[in-house]
């Protein structure tokens, strides 16, 4: 469940899109955005929303279903993904 392996697939061009329906922690995801971010790619919720840290709810974890992609059609990702769950 390592988000930056998975993130780490991506950048390597060794996958093209990650789903992820569980919670991650901040500090778990900050990391491999960053370099997710430098290669090109994106992370966002279902809904296309950037990838947010909002430090002032609680405990510091990404709760919602979140899409990280190559870049290449990430919206047309999120539209379908959104569709299945």
């Amino acid at each position: 469940r390592s988000v930056g392996c998975k993130v780490g697939k991506l950048v390597l061009q060794e996958a093209d899109v990650y789903l992820s329906h569980h919670p991650v922690n901040y500090w778990d995801s900050c990391g491999p955005l960053m370099v997710l971010i430098e290669a090109g790619g994106k992370w966002t919720d279902l809904d296309n929303t950037p990838c947010r840290f909002n430090l002032s709810e609680g405990q510091p974890r990404h709760r919602d279903p979140f899409v990280v992609s190559n870049g290449q059609r990430h919206q047309q990702l999120c539209e379908q993904f959104k569709l299945l769950l």
